[in-house]
Formats: structure tokens, C-alpha cells, sequence
């Protein structure tokens, strides 16, 4: 089973997309008060950009893990949360 999330946002003022195939992330979303439809295959919401906290890799090496909504802890040196 496909469990991809995508954090997708840019310098402009618009927000930031999320998207998964995740069960689990999407209940974390609904949880924190995301609002989550249903759109291709999985769920999608939108968050104000200035929510996210990005960690970037210090070295390719470092690409060990996933990037996660839980953070840099996860994912090997660096990452993006939530705040």
C-alpha cells in the first residue's frame, strides 16, 4: 500500500498543500483541525505556509529516512513540521 505525504508551498502568500495516501497522517491532520477531503486517491488539505518548520539535510548521506509531518527527528538530519 502506497503511504506517500507531500508538503508542497512556495514563497508566495498562497497556502501550503498537503497531501497523502496515509490513513494515519490523515487522521493526525483531522486531529490538529487541518480541514481534509478526499482528492485522487488519498486526502488533501491546505495550511498557512508561516505553520511549517523546514530542517534542510546537511549532506546527501543524511537522506536516510522519510520526510515526515513529526519532523527532523525522523528523517535522518532534517525535515518539516508543524507548528
Amino acid at each position: 500500500m502506497e503511504a506517500e505525504t507531500i508538503i508542497r508551498w512556495d514563497e508566495t502568500d498562497d497556502p501550503a498543500v498537503l497531501w497523502t495516501a496515509s490513513p494515519s497522517v490523515r487522521r493526525e491532520w483531522e486531529s490538529w483541525g487541518f480541514p481534509v477531503v478526499v482528492q485522487g486517491g488519498g486526502w488533501r488539505s491546505e495550511v498557512d505556509r508561516r505553520r511549517i518548520s523546514y530542517k534542510p539535510f546537511k549532506k546527501a548521506k543524511d537522506l536516510k529516512g522519510d520526510l515526515t509531518t513529526r519532523g527532523a527527528e525522523n528523517s535522518g538530519g532534517g525535515g518539516a513540521s508543524f507548528r
